[in-house]
């Protein structure tokens, strides 16, 4: 069982935070500095809880995690989204965010398969994605609005991996307090 924010936690909530900077144009003002702020302090509370991991040791490693299993699908992941990129530049470019979230949603999808077998949110996570960038590649080819196509397939991608990251700081404490308390000791926040 996993104890505490693991480094996926945090490269899932920088890459989140990417997304919401990048994709929140449509918020205007004062809703995209609101949105902003709101992504850093997500950031923020994910660093904190993985630093408070580190500081109680290691963090442990799935036992059906293989660095094959990882290798090929990374890998996989950065050809379909290089190689995607360069076709769709050419030819739709307001469909770049749809494509990056799709990647990076079946990216999520494949690990739930075939690197951390059976990890319902990590799935969760990559379907969210994935729809969301479907829901964005129908508007790229209905509407005249590439704002609205970051806001639904880029900060909605950003939010997913953001509140997925968040939630597991929240849902790996008490996790850490029972272990510690098993242990006789106490917890520290930093």
């Amino acid at each position: 069982m996993k104890s505490g924010t693991q480094p996926g936690h945090v490269v899932g909530a920088s890459f989140g935070l990417v997304f919401v900077i990048l994709n929140t144009q449509r918020l205007g003002t004062p809703g995209r500095p609101i949105a902003v702020a709101l992504a850093v302090v997500a950031m923020a509370i994910v660093l904190a809880s993985f630093v408070r991991t580190l500081r109680q040791g290691k963090p442990e490693r799935p036992e059906n995690q293989s660095a094959r299993g990882y290798f090929v699908i990374v890998a996989l992941e950065v050809v379909a989204l290089f190689g995607g990129l360069a076709v769709i530049n050419k030819v739709e470019p307001s469909a770049v965010t749809p494509w990056i979230a799709l990647v990076v949603g079946l990216h999520f999808v494949a690990f739930s398969i075939w690197w951390l077998r059976g990890q319902r949110e990590m799935l969760a996570i990559g379907l969210l994605m994935v729809a969301l960038a479907v829901v964005g590649g129908v508007l790229v080819l209905t509407q005249d609005d590439r704002s609205l196509v970051a806001l639904v397939s880029g900060f909605g991608s950003g939010v997913v991996l953001l509140g997925s990251s968040v939630l597991s700081v929240f849902r790996t404490q008490p996790d850490q307090r029972a272990t510690s308390a098993a242990a006789g000791g106490t917890l520290r926040v930093p």
